[in-house]
């Protein structure tokens, strides 16, 4: 294990606003009793399947949709931590603008492999897309820390490519919250640990590698949005600002924030709050395909 990633890649080693030691167990606590809070006091169909596997499953929010707009939501916990039920935290604000939410579970390390994980979230985009068919709703993809970097993974996916046109479009854009775009560093940390990934398994499910780029940019209609706080590990702003290069070069329509005061887990934590201008501009993206500043 290489010390220095292990340092940069641990982003609790940064945050600054509570010991170290207690931003992991804050953030889980905060998650757990907002989701707790929405799953009892918002309409919604907990447990749907969207697949054949036990783990196939995603919480449906206010499905009567006034604003025609689906947010689906894939939360972090780097591939093995956390989970769909503790993970709608974000739901309330966008409920209260009439906007569907989705929040997706996926099955972590070490019940399966990056390779599964992939896979799982490929079953559940196919099956939202199919149901944003059905009722004409658009969608838009989030996604923090892990949950961001397979948001990347499934738009650059050969089932996304391989979609008819008309379908593809359905997906609108994607909101980026303090991604992980490289996987080579994570190699020689302990996040690797459970997920046990090779190099090769690394490069083929890097966002930032040259295939998954080539196939990402050829649905030019995508908005990408890649948001990162302050106070977030310098590994993770160097990922997005090369995330965001990347875009830039290949003529990707895309835009960039780093959050003010914000850290790895503040950053998500506070957009339960319809004050808070993360929050506001979140809105504002879904309702106008532009960052607000």
């Amino acid at each position: 294990m290489d010390d220095k990633m292990e340092e940069l890649y641990m982003p609790s080693k940064w945050v600054i606003r509570v010991p170290v030691e207690q931003a992991v167990p804050l953030h889980v606590k905060v998650t757990i009793e907002e989701s707790k809070r929405v799953r009892s006091n918002v309409r919604g169909r907990l447990g749907v399947k969207y697949g054949p596997e036990t783990g196939d499953v995603v919480d449906m929010f206010n499905e009567e949709c006034s604003s025609k707009q689906v947010v689906v939501y894939l939360s972090g916990g780097y591939w093995q931590e956390l989970s769909g039920d503790i993970s709608a935290y974000t739901v309330a604000p966008l409920v209260s603008a009439g906007h569907c939410v989705a929040v997706v579970n996926y099955a972590r390390a070490p019940e399966q492999d990056m390779g599964g994980i992939v896979g799982q979230v490929e079953r559940a985009g196919a099956w939202l897309v199919r149901y944003a068919k059905e009722r004409g709703l658009s969608v838009w993809l989030a996604g923090h820390s892990a949950g961001s970097h397979l948001c990347a993974m499934l738009l650059s996916s050969g089932w996304y490519q391989g979609l008819p046109h008309q379908d593809r479009n359905i997906v609108r854009g994607v909101i980026h919250l303090s991604g992980v775009f490289d996987l080579l560093p994570i190699l020689s940390t302990s996040v690797n640990f459970p997920l046990k990934m090779t190099r090769l398994d690394a490069e083929m499910f890097s966002p930032l590698q040259q295939g998954n780029m080539d196939r990402l940019v050829t649905a030019k209609h995508l908005q990408h949005w890649v948001v990162v706080g302050e106070n977030d590990s310098p590994a993770f702003k160097e990922q997005a600002e090369k995330y965001v290069g990347e875009l830039e070069g290949r003529g990707c329509q895309v835009a960039f924030t780093v959050q003010p005061s914000e850290d790895h887990f503040s950053l998500v934590e506070r957009l339960m709050e319809d004050q808070y201008s993360l929050t506001k501009q979140v809105l504002a993206f879904i309702n106008t395909g532009s960052v607000s500043c």
